[in-house]
């Protein structure tokens, strides 16, 4: 009965080392393929990559702080909710982002058709150029351009619809009769016969 338990409890065993050697690529394998159990081989990957004091670990945060983009976000709020979070987990391993690096790294991850925009964020005066500022900007310029962008999409929607009704008023036309003259595509007022005869019935 004993025995039974301890083949059990091995090939369990087995399988998790398995399943945890499978999910790892070849620069994590290269760090456990000395370790012969799962848990030996899990102590060592949160070692390596998940523990608060992990200098790698405050490494690939600020990479990942460094290299976050705008153009990769749904909008402004998304961008600066990630970055929030990125500071948020830095802070938790023992990292600390000074404001004013983080309100230019924030600068720095929007595109160039914003320019204008953090030329004068940036000539603010020392006092007033800080995270919560640049923050509050952004947000502002972002629904600005919003807002700027749905009046010409509802300018081009009128339109469109404008041009569409006006293609249906002469598609329309083409098929009336003339009660003057007989004739297709015109109405009995603009008829040339009428000009020509204005007293005619």
């Amino acid at each position: 009965m004993l025995y039974r338990k301890l083949r059990l409890h091995e090939c369990r065993q087995e399988k998790a080392f398995a399943k945890i050697c499978l999910a790892l690529g070849n620069e994590q394998q290269q760090h456990v393929q000395h370790l012969n159990f799962p848990k030996d081989v899990w102590e060592e990957l949160q070692r390596l990559y998940a523990p608060k004091d992990s200098r790698l670990r405050v490494l690939q945060l600020r990479r990942q702080l460094y290299s976050e983009k705008l153009e990769t976000h749904e909008g402004m709020d998304s961008y600066l909710g990630k970055m929030n979070r990125l500071v948020s987990e830095l802070t938790s391993v023992g990292d600390r982002i000074d404001d004013g690096d983080l309100a230019m790294t924030i600068l720095c991850g929007l595109p160039e058709d914003w320019d204008i925009v953090v030329s004068s964020i940036c000539n603010l005066p020392e006092s007033e150029f800080c995270c919560a500022t640049v923050k509050r900007r952004l947000i502002a310029e972002w629904a600005r351009r919003i807002e700027n962008s749905g009046g010409r999409s509802e300018a081009m929607t009128a339109t469109t619809i404008e041009k569409k009704l006006t293609g249906r008023a002469q598609l329309s036309k083409s098929k009336l009769v003339c009660f003057k003259c007989g004739k297709m595509g015109h109405f009995a007022r603009d008829c040339s016969l009428r000009a020509k005869n204005p007293g005619g019935a």
